[in-house]
C-alpha cells in the first residue's frame, strides 16, 4: 500500500501526501541523514569555524557556483536517461555521482 490509492483523500487534504511519505518507515532514515549531515555542517563549519563572520556578499554568491553545476547535470543526466531508456541503472548510478560530486563540492567550498 502506498497511501495515494484514494485520491479523494489527497484532493480534500492536500497534506495526505505529505502524512504518507513520512509515513514510510524508510524515509526517517534519509531525513535522519540530512538531519545529523547538515547539523554536522552547521556546527562545524559556521560555529566553530566561524564562517558567520564572512562578507554577505561572499556568502550569497557561494553556492550558485554549485548550483549552476548541479543543474546542468541534472538536465544532461535527464537527457541520458531518455537515450539509454533504462531508468533504474542509471539513475541509481546519476544519484551516487551527484552525491558523490556534491560532497566533494561541500568539502572544496569548507577548506577555502
Amino acid at each position: 500500500m502506498t497511501g495515494v490509492e484514494n485520491t479523494d483523500i489527497v484532493q480534500n487534504n492536500p497534506f495526505a501526501a505529505v502524512d504518507t511519505v513520512f509515513s514510510m518507515e524508510y524515509i526517517w532514515w534519509g531525513f535522519l541523514a540530512f538531519v545529523v549531515g547538515h547539523g554536522f555542517s552547521l556546527f562545524y563549519n559556521f560555529i566553530k569555524k566561524e564562517e558567520y563572520k564572512k562578507e554577505i556578499k561572499e556568502i550569497m554568491m557561494a553556492p550558485y557556483k554549485r548550483i549552476m553545476v548541479m543543474q546542468f547535470t541534472i538536465i544532461l543526466g535527464g537527457f541520458i536517461l531518455m537515450i539509454f531508456k533504462a531508468p533504474v541503472a542509471l539513475l541509481l548510478l546519476f544519484i551516487v555521482l551527484k552525491t558523490f560530486v556534491d560532497y566533494r563540492a561541500h568539502i572544496k567550498e569548507h577548506l577555502e
